[in-house]
């Protein structure tokens, strides 16, 4: 009876012992090579989606094309903010504070402004835009091969 106790003891060591190590190894976090790395995509992506966006003309896209490019830019730069989040030597000042300036000159445009108005008025925000980005892809160390 006791040898048959030590082993069912035993047993519920090795249970408990192994599903605690698969539980901390599931919720282990990145090593900061990983991190920095998913930053450096995020960033990428980043570029690549508003790339893409680049040749859209606003007189001409319809309503659906502009929230399209707007959904999809915000999607990639929330992605950018997480894993800026996840990587503490993430430098994302210059592009954070590029970022908001154009958030919150876009929110100030009055709704009656013609498309062409409400470019002329975030024109200095978008333009920079470029800088902004290369001084945190830079600053963070990241490569083109991200």
């Amino acid at each position: 009876m006791k040898k048959s106790k030590i082993v069912s003891i035993v047993a519920f060591a090795a249970l408990f012992l192994g599903s605690f190590a698969a539980i901390a190894y599931a919720y282990d976090p990145e090593s900061s090579d990983e991190a920095k790395a998913d930053f450096c995509q995020s960033l990428t992506d980043l570029s690549s989606t508003v790339m893409s966006y680049e040749g859209i003309d606003p007189l001409t896209a319809t309503n659906d094309e502009l929230d399209a490019a707007a959904d999809d830019i915000e999607g990639a730069w929330d992605e950018v903010l997480d894993d800026a989040e996840d990587w503490a030597n993430a430098y994302d000042n210059e592009l954070a504070g590029a970022y908001d300036d154009l958030y919150w000159e876009i929110q100030s445009i009055p709704g009656d402004y013609t498309i062409a108005e409400s470019l002329d008025e975030v024109e200095d925000e978008l333009s920079a835009f470029p800088d902004a980005y290369r001084a945190t892809f830079d600053g963070s160390g990241c490569t083109a091969a991200a």
